[in-house]
């Protein structure tokens, strides 16, 4: 009995090995990544990291990176072993779709791993979408599916007039450099806009004001962009949708649109060009900053080295028929980039609304 016993124990012992060996074949082999695998890249993003992680601490902590070039978001990096592998989103036909879609279905050329992305909790914080909960499940053939809590975001950097502007103000000069920021000129017809009221996803948004969009925003891609922008009240009959437009390596941009409360009547905001400026008005506008006392929309683009660019700046008016367009107010210009630094509101005027 007791060779029995022996003999049944020394088959466990030698099957036992073979059987770890089969079970960890059967696994998927997950790695987190750092910064060097996208580096040099620093632009637009949209990247989970393991949720027990920090990048900005932690040398590997990514599981999954997606960069953008030219307004359109490049395969999604995972790391399995040594490997990094580049996954395709498939389009799910959603109602909404977006880059923040509840539900994200990832998979290679080669068909070997699937991966599926589940936001579960996320909120915008001024430009920036935090995830602060997310699952992922990735599935390979015969291997056992591999799920994982994350967290992260869609983030752009700042540019170097974003990053000018947002330097340490002493107090007393605070409420004047406040106010030089905006031009003199204002027009006494312009409107006042109420308190910013925002939204986290596209299906808030009227269906007639994303449909202005789609029709009037050629530069506009609905399907590339965060569900999130903000309204504002111009009176208790008019809103101002502020509605995201597109997403490129470094900012995004938006469409304004004004509608009528209770109708189906909306009208994209043209922006309008300075007198002898060549080329018919557009409509999307590069990271613009809102003021809504004023009723004054600043845009601001500005080299990376913070040496040149351009501060546009535009006031909401009131004109015939009641309805709200667009003043170009103020240019302000430096092409030369010579690597002197000067912050936007220095740059020298080279137009003025009279």
């Amino acid at each position: 009995m007791k060779r029995v016993l022996w003999g049944v124990l020394l088959a466990a012992v030698l099957i036992l090995p073979s059987l770890a060996q089969a079970a960890d074949n059967n696994k998927i082999n997950l790695r987190l990544f750092g910064k060097s695998v996208f580096a040099p890249y620093n632009g637009c993003s949209f990247a989970l990291w393991q949720r027990n992680k920090d990048p900005e601490k932690d040398k590997f902590a990514y599981v999954f990176y997606v960069a953008f070039h030219d307004a359109h978001p490049m395969p999604a990096l995972v790391k399995i072993g040594k490997k990094v592998l580049e996954l395709q989103k498939i389009e799910m036909n959603l109602k909404e779709s977006g880059l923040n879609d509840k539900f994200q279905l990832y998979r290679d050329v080669e068909k070997t791993t699937t991966l599926l992305v589940e936001i579960k909790d996320e909120k915008r914080v001024g430009d920036e979408t935090h995830i602060s909960k997310a699952r992922l499940t990735f599935i390979q053939r015969n291997k056992f599916p591999f799920v994982m809590n994350a967290r992260g975001g869609f983030r752009c950097p700042k540019s170097g007039g974003d990053r000018a502007a947002e330097q340490p103000v002493p107090k007393k000069k605070k409420r004047k450099a406040r106010g030089s920021s905006l031009p003199t000129n204002l027009d006494p017809n312009g409107v006042r806009l109420g308190k910013p009221r925002e939204f986290q996803s596209l299906s808030q948004v009227p269906r007639h004001v994303k449909q202005v969009v789609r029709d009037n925003g050629e530069a506009c891609n609905l399907d590339n962009v965060p569900g999130f922008g903000v309204r504002y009240a111009i009176s208790d009959a008019m809103t101002l949708w502020q509605i995201p437009c597109d997403v490129f390596a470094s900012n995004s941009s938006v469409m304004f649109v004004t509608a009528l409360n209770g109708t189906k009547h909306a009208i994209g905001l043209e922006i309008p060009k300075r007198p002898g400026q060549g080329g018919a008005p557009g409509y999307d506008m590069l990271w613009p900053k809102v003021y809504p006392k004023a009723g004054v929309i600043k845009v601001t683009s500005m080299g990376r080295q913070g040496d040149c660019g351009t501060v546009e700046h535009y006031q909401l008016v009131v004109v015939e028929g009641e309805a709200v367009e667009l003043k170009l107010l103020e240019v302000r210009e430096k092409n030369d980039c010579n690597g002197v630094k000067v912050a936007p509101e220095n740059l020298p005027v080279v137009y003025r609304a009279r």
